[in-house]
């Protein structure tokens, strides 16, 4: 008998070995829950899966137009990198990222903790902090490139006259345009980073803060050692996110100065926007996306392997 059990015991295991096996046991289980889905993964396949490998494979090919000619391997990507404007473009995103982390990131935490504190009225801060996300990002550059016309006539120009100051051109000077889009970018996303805080610090169970107000902790203590740690991953995913977003902004960059002046504002999106559209050469451009999304996957598989070791608050 038992020589028996230990043959069954065997041959189970043998056929949880066998992987079509298995596949073919998990598809007859789970056969509605595949049915609910495949809408779901036919879309991924059509609209995401599909054009990513179509255009990592055109990156490897010479164009005419849209159409593959032939296979010529790397020669697009040696051509990327022996051009300078792509140099300049790859610098640029950089910037980007740098200058909408020193204006926008602390921002939403600061002003979500503060909202926090606020008993009667939060209602209505909401509305009004998430107001600019609401406004279409088109509509929205359009309005900041009349305020920041370089004229005496622009919003902005005009407020710095009455301080007898001259006016500037604040996306045609070529120092002041990468910080200038930064924070047009800061005023349209601040809005619903704070709400998305915001949701996270109120489920911090109350009793915390009362327990620690009676211990005697001011208002920084208990930000420092109770809002901050719950915060952490909330911010380690939001570093991650500003940083994709801001690495690859396109239509800030696009409706206000077109990547000028002088490639000054250039970046890997509006450059690999400009190949495909303006020059018309796809293979190109898809090798320009290619180069940005390998970039965008190794900072963020270092930077979630920095932060997983704990977390943000330290």
């Amino acid at each position: 008998m038992n020589g028996m059990n230990k043959m069954n015991r065997k041959t189970n295991y043998l056929s949880d070995k066998n992987p079509l096996r298995n596949i073919k046991s998990c598809l007859t289980r789970n056969i509605s829950g595949w049915i609910f889905m495949l809408p779901c993964i036919l879309g991924l396949i059509i609209f995401t899966w599909y054009p990513m490998v179509q255009g990592v494979y055109m990156s490897f090919c010479k164009t005419r137009g849209y159409d593959i000619v032939v296979f010529t391997g790397l020669q697009n990507y040696i051509k990327i990198l022996h051009n300078t404007v792509f140099l300049k473009a790859l610098g640029n995103s950089f910037k980007y990222v740098f200058w909408c982390f020193v204006l926008g990131f602390g921002l939403p935490i600061i002003l979500s903790i503060l909202v926090n504190e606020i008993r009667k009225g939060q209602q209505t801060f909401r509305v009004l902090m998430y107001l600019p996300t609401m406004v279409p990002g088109i509509a929205a550059s359009l309005i900041w490139a009349i305020m920041l016309n370089p004229g005496p006539t622009g919003l902005f120009n005009t407020l710095l006259s009455k301080f007898d100051m001259g006016p500037l051109g604040w996306l045609e000077d070529a120092k002041l345009v990468i910080p200038t889009i930064a924070l047009t970018c800061t005023w349209s996303g601040f809005g619903a980073t704070t709400i998305w805080y915001l949701s996270s610090l109120q489920s911090i169970d109350t009793s915390l803060y009362e327990v620690a107000t009676i211990d005697g902790a001011g208002f920084w203590k208990r930000v420092w050692h109770i809002t901050l740690p719950h915060l952490s991953p909330m911010i380690r995913l939001g570093i991650v996110s500003q940083i994709i977003g801001t690495f690859s902004i396109f239509q800030q960059v696009f409706v206000l100065t077109g990547g000028g002046p002088n490639n000054a504002s250039m970046n890997l999106a509006m450059l690999s926007y400009n190949y495909a559209f303006v020059s018309m050469n796809m293979g190109t451009s898809a090798a320009v996306g290619v180069i940005q999304s390998l970039i965008l996957m190794v900072i963020s598989t270092v930077l979630y392997r920095k932060t997983d070791k704990g977390d943000i608050h330290g």
